[in-house]
């Protein structure tokens, strides 16, 4: 069986071409692209879709980059295919004869429509068409609340709308009832309403975070001869010491233990200028600079810190 993916050759969008790899590894047929001219896109929304990512600070690749058709190959027609999936934005060319599954956003094939729904502070909902009998043989609604903008909602759906037409390609075609809203397209007036109202605020905030280096934390440190805190509930008692920090930089979540009869401070050490962690060592009392440090890395359910040398070969 081979499996043709139709392309708009304008908004060629970069998880296109991460699912045709992922389809044609499930799958083992032969998945190829066709381009056509499909619906273009709106110049006030890819605006804004840029300036946020410059405002959030997004690098790198993205699931929702344009792609140039020259770096597509493509085949002339969709002839030769025994399953179609239609990421066009067109909705008037589908055959009857070859089976098409497209993912609609709010019951619309365009992209904007689900950019419109994104606009108004909308999860969209998200459904695959089976034709030529119409059917929706799947739909999902994302939660998107933990985004931060247009852009990253954007970059979930795309990756909910690769999953969802993963399980229509693999699963049963049951229909499926879907609730659908109505289908708005974005303009002028939605981006400049959403950036008054939100991309205002976030850029004050960004300012007054990399003016001031918020948030910061420090860290104080003392020898008590009770509790303390845990006894009276107050930080009054023996004066607190405090650990310097340049300022660009802030340590937070302390704890101490002792080592060979010396005493040890055990910090988070963040720095706003790159915005990574480290760990750093003190050695109370006697000196507030670090004594180690340590990089950190972080996987899925995990947490490493790399330390080379043991404390013991360090400090004894």
């Amino acid at each position: 069986m081979s499996i043709a993916i139709r392309l708009n050759a304008r908004r060629i969008r970069r998880w296109q071409l991460g699912f045709q790899k992922i389809l044609q590894a499930i799958t083992g047929e032969n998945v190829f692209f066709v381009l056509e001219n499909g619906p273009g896109g709106v110049l006030s929304v890819d605006l804004l879709l840029d300036l946020e990512k410059l405002l959030y600070f997004h690098s790198g690749q993205s699931p929702i980059d344009i792609i140039g058709p020259q770096v597509v190959g493509s085949a002339p027609t969709v002839s030769d295919a025994e399953l179609i999936i239609n990421l066009s934005g067109n909705s008037n060319q589908v055959s009857d004869s070859c089976l098409t599954l497209t993912p609609l956003f709010e019951g619309a094939s365009e992209e904007v429509a689900l950019l419109g729904a994104l606009l108004q502070g909308r999860s969209p909902v998200i459904s695959v068409q089976s034709a030529p009998g119409q059917q929706i043989t799947a739909a999902a609604a994302p939660a998107l609340d933990e985004a931060h903008g247009v852009r990253q909602r954007f970059e979930l759906v795309a990756r909910h709308t690769q999953r969802l037409l993963l399980r229509a390609v693999s699963g049963p075609r049951a229909d499926v009832a879907q609730s659908v809203g109505g289908f708005s397209r974005p303009g002028a007036w939605d981006v400049g309403r959403y950036a008054v109202a939100r991309i205002s605020s976030e850029a004050l905030k960004r300012i007054y975070q990399l003016c001031l280096y918020s948030p910061h934390w420090r860290v104080g440190w003392r020898f008590v001869d009770d509790d303390g805190v845990w006894a009276r509930h107050s930080l009054e008692g023996a004066p607190w010491n405090s650990i310097a920090d340049p300022g660009y930089r802030f340590y937070a979540d302390p704890f101490p233990f002792n080592f060979r009869g010396k005493t040890f401070i055990f910090v988070e050490d963040f720095d706003h200028t790159v915005e990574r962690e480290l760990f750093r060592l003190f050695r109370s009392m006697t000196q507030d600079r670090p004594v180690l440090r340590s990089r950190f890395c972080q996987s899925p359910g995990t947490f490493h810190i790399l330390i080379s040398l043991s404390i013991a070969e360090r400090f004894g």
